[in-house]
């Protein structure tokens, strides 16, 4: 009974704590625009910080999630009390004004790759209202195209990586994941689609038993077939290898969704390379909460500081 107390006051104590850490911190809800899209991004800055800070940590969300997920939220909470300015924008995916986890009954038009134009946007807004520094973190497929970003572009003002449990790929993977999950051969479905692409009609909408997390999907051949062509660059450590900002990989200790991180990350080589470091939290899961947070939190404010 005595620890069942005291779990309970700690509990209710660590509430109060991150209730006062939520009210020393100012959030900012922004939008911007890209094409025909209304972007919303989340700015949030320590309590003495007025205006765009000099450094902003931008953070990417995973697969079909959006910027005030949990992972998301409980990071910019933890960093805010670190001192540390954070702006977690949300992937439109095609929807104007997104907000919230995808609807998969929409049609899905949207692209993996299209998050590289999104994630260049939000920098581009960062540096004209200020930032000199914008180092990157990206949480899953967001680790993954946050390194994609960084591989591709030579900004100064992209100064570092942080990247929790970013995506691996295998070839092969897919199909087996596909047939699991959705019972279908996914390699007949892409032929499918891509003919339609070679053919011109990428934007033709086509019913499939499942897309990334949805089933019976509406969605364009040109989006299937991007989504799931066989890509190395959706492999983190293989794209790390053209990376040369330095970058902190966070593993968490239990995660189920990316198993095989550790063991590919010292397969590729990845971390020989002197501007990578690994960071394992034992007992995390893919979304690293509670506890795991802080834990994670305290290993990007020690690498920020470097």
């Amino acid at each position: 009974m005595a620890f069942k107390w005291f779990y309970g006051a700690g509990a209710v104590l660590a509430l109060s704590l991150g209730l006062a850490a939520q009210a020393q911190a100012a959030e900012q809800h922004l939008q911007i625009d890209l094409a025909d899209l209304t972007l919303n991004g989340y700015l949030t800055t320590p309590d003495d910080t007025e205006g765009v800070p000099d450094r902003v940590l931008l953070m990417t969300h995973g697969t079909l999630a959006h910027g005030e997920m949990s992972i998301m939220e409980n990071l910019k909470t933890a960093l805010a009390e670190r001192g540390i300015a954070t702006l977690a924008h949300t992937l439109s995916l095609s929807v104007d004004d997104r907000t919230g986890m995808v609807d998969c009954g929409m049609p899905h038009t949207h692209k993996d790759s299209d998050a590289m134009t999104e994630i260049g946007t939000w920098l581009a807004w960062l540096k004209e209202h200020g930032a000199t520094a914008v180092p990157m973190l990206g949480h899953s497929r967001g680790g993954n195209q946050v390194a994609r970003f960084a591989a591709a572009e030579d900004d100064p003002a992209l100064t570092r990586l942080v990247l929790m449990a970013p995506a691996t790929w295998r070839e092969g993977e897919d199909a087996t994941a596909y047939t699991d999950r959705f019972g279908a051969d996914l390699d007949t479905l892409y032929q499918e689609a891509k003919a339609l692409v070679d053919e011109g009609k990428g934007d033709t909408m086509i019913g499939v038993p499942g897309f990334v997390y949805c089933q019976n999907a509406r969605v364009t051949a040109a989006s299937f077939v991007d989504y799931y062509a066989p890509n190395p660059d959706r492999d983190t450590p293989a794209v790390l290898k053209g990376v040369d900002e330095p970058t902190l990989i966070i593993v968490g200790g239990a995660d189920t969704v990316v198993p095989d991180l550790p063991a590919r990350l010292e397969e590729s080589g990845i971390t020989d390379k002197e501007n990578v470091e690994v960071t394992v939290v034992d007992g995390a899961d893919h979304m690293f909460l509670d506890f795991f947070t802080e834990d994670a939190a305290d290993a990007i404010e020690a690498f920020l500081a470097e």
